[in-house]
């Protein structure tokens, strides 16, 4: 039940609802100057430059590094998943992102473990066993899916217990690598940051600079991150003071 709430009450970080409200607001109490500053925020905040100046300082936290032979697990955790017609469609478009740069890495390094990181929310099929069926329709590969974690922290703790004290590549999208890695490496565990799923445009054309909802999304995504590594620092912080 804590979970669910935890998933309802951040839902609620999407800056468009929040404007709209704010909007609203400003134009029922007759506050044109305030309702007119929000909704050239909200404009903002659908361009792609702005959303950009969120997500990328997530993004670059962390550089791709080069494969090392020697490394033999790659933790790969699943992501948001839907009940959908098909596998590849239930895992989303972010997620199949980071199935598919795992899977690359595993095929770099010749000889490797994937290890599926990811429970099942509301009923649905365990993101592990969705991205096995995917895997079994790619080709031959070793993995191991772990289905019970429903969290992040609950993604670093089961996989650790596969893993053990051993260096692993940990394949994530880029802007959930910051917290991804605080947690492994607070449980002890020994991560090597390996990003996927970059949002973050390299350049700009004449359409970026009008609203798109793409870009609500990245902002939505960053705030939850930001907000996620503040609150597990402030945990961190409470917890050494005693």
């Amino acid at each position: 039940m804590a979970l669910v709430l935890r998933k309802i009450i951040t839902s609620f970080l999407n800056p468009l609802p929040i404007l709209i409200i704010l909007i609203s607001v400003a134009f029922t109490r007759r506050h044109k100057r305030l309702g007119l500053t929000l909704c050239a925020a909200l404009y903002l905040a659908g361009t792609t430059p702005v959303a950009d100046l969120f997500i990328r300082p997530l993004e670059e936290r962390y550089p791709i590094p080069n494969p090392s032979p020697e490394i033999k697990h790659v933790v790969v955790l699943t992501g948001d998943m839907f009940t959908r017609k098909t596998p590849l469609s239930s895992s989303g478009c972010s997620s199949t992102q980071r199935l598919l740069t795992a899977a690359f890495l595993c095929k770099r390094l010749k000889a490797c473990t994937l290890i599926l990181s990811g429970g099942s929310l509301f009923g649905k099929t365990p993101g592990a066993f969705v991205w096995g069926n995917i895997l079994d329709q790619l080709g031959n590969f070793t993995y191991i899916a772990e289905s019970r974690s429903r969290t992040t922290e609950e993604n670093a703790r089961f996989a650790l217990s596969i893993v053990g004290d051993k260096p692993f590549y940990l394949v994530t999208s880029a802007y959930h690598m910051p917290r991804s890695v605080m947690l492994f490496k607070s449980l002890g565990g020994k991560p090597i940051p390996y990003p996927a799923d970059f949002l973050a445009e390299d350049g700009y054309n004449l359409t970026d600079f009008f609203p798109q909802g793409r870009n609500i999304r990245k902002i939505e995504l960053a705030m939850h991150e930001y907000l996620g590594l503040a609150y597990y620092s402030l945990i961190k912080r409470l917890f050494h003071q005693r």
